[in-house]
């Protein structure tokens, strides 16, 4: 994969760092919508948001929100009502960038509470680590390949049949391997899929998601070898800077692999 030397970044200043946390994940769910017939976006102006259809307020986001001053009361408000009027549920992401700084506050005043706080953390990919053992991990190539990936995610991360549908779809739509925006790896035990990971190329770093493994096969490397796999690779596609958005089960062995805590993205949901 060439990439524009100008577009990936270098160095772990923490703002430039937050940024790419936030932007990573926001260009993911749009690349995502993207491939979704009928999926409801609105990426102009300062609150942009995106919307599958999906009941589940993580399929139905809120990713930017840039307001200033006497605006954001009325904003929030607007773009509140507009969600509520499709009568799903949904998420609003507030990350470093989030403006005014007590976005929180006209969330909660319109009844949204706090769903899940990630913790985002970066990785240097110049410095070198030891890895872990590896494992039999192979990157998905093919329709075939992204069904073998689709066992471990579904039951990993509990998605419904629908969900995990809608996410199979978008992602054969990104396409796979080199030259594509994102490459996803499947991890095997006893030739069985056992556990699966994600890299998406975007806002200058390499952002790692879907890291999951079956129940039965956890404590044996898995998560490790997962994301030992993803490094591999966007270092190998250029990248200097790994991101990720942690969930407390992940939080301890991605600091052993050398990931270091930058942020927080808090998602209120409806």
């Amino acid at each position: 994969m060439n990439i524009p030397v100008e577009r990936v970044l270098s160095g772990c200043a923490a703002n430039v760092i937050d940024a790419a946390i936030e932007n990573n994940q926001a260009e993911y769910w749009n690349a995502l919508l993207s491939e979704t017939p009928g999926a409801i976006i609105q990426n102009q102006g300062p609150i942009q948001y995106g919307l599958t259809g999906l009941p589940h307020p993580l399929f139905n986001l809120v990713t930017r929100t840039r307001l200033e001053g006497a605006e954001t009361a009325a904003r929030v408000e607007q773009t509140i009502r507009e969600i509520r009027g499709f009568r799903l549920p949904f998420g609003w992401v507030v990350g470093p960038l989030s403006r005014p700084p007590d976005l929180p506050r006209f969330l909660e005043s319109h009844g949204l509470h706090v769903g899940v706080r990630l913790p985002g953390m970066a990785m240097d990919l110049c410095v070198a680590r030891p890895s872990d053992p590896a494992k039999d991990v192979e990157e998905v190539l093919d329709l075939e390949g992204l069904d073998q990936w689709m066992i471990p995610c579904l039951t990993a991360f509990d998605m419904s049949r629908d969900a995990a549908e809608w996410f199979r779809l978008a992602h054969a739509g990104l396409g796979f391997g080199e030259g594509a925006p994102l490459r996803l790896f499947v991890g095997r035990d006893q030739l069985r899929p056992a556990a699966c990971s994600l890299l998406y190329f975007g806002a200058g770093v390499a952002g790692l998601y879907c890291v999951g493994t079956l129940l039965e096969a956890r404590r044996q490397g898995f998560g490790a070898a997962m994301v030992e796999a993803c490094l591999q690779a966007a270092r190998g596609a250029g990248y200097k800077i790994a991101i990720l958005h942690s969930a407390p089960m992940g939080h301890n062995l991605y600091r052993r692999l050398g990931f270091k805590d930058y942020c927080t993205l808090t998602v209120y949901v409806d």
